[in-house]
């Protein structure tokens, strides 16, 4: 448990930003609101925002200091 604790105590002191694919998955939206709330960086959603926001709403959780980015409508991406 320790290690935890350890991980956690360094992303605070430096925030990193982490990005969560499959947006709309309960449990990627919980993750990413605790990720949030404990302070350790910037969470990145990815997927169709509409159905992000349906789904966190659904959960009541909230997306307060969550970005969300739908690659299907993102520029600067590069083709594949």
């Amino acid at each position: 448990m320790r290690f935890i604790a350890t991980i956690i105590e360094k992303l605070q002191r430096h925030p990193k930003r982490l990005v969560f694919p499959e947006g709309t998955e309960p449990r990627v939206l919980q993750a990413a609101r605790q990720y949030h709330s404990l302070r350790l960086g910037a969470p990145i959603l990815l997927g169709n925002r509409t159905q992000i926001k349906e789904a966190a709403a659904q959960l009541n959780v909230s997306l307060e200091g969550v970005r969300i980015i739908d690659p299907a409508q993102a520029r600067n991406c590069l083709p594949l």
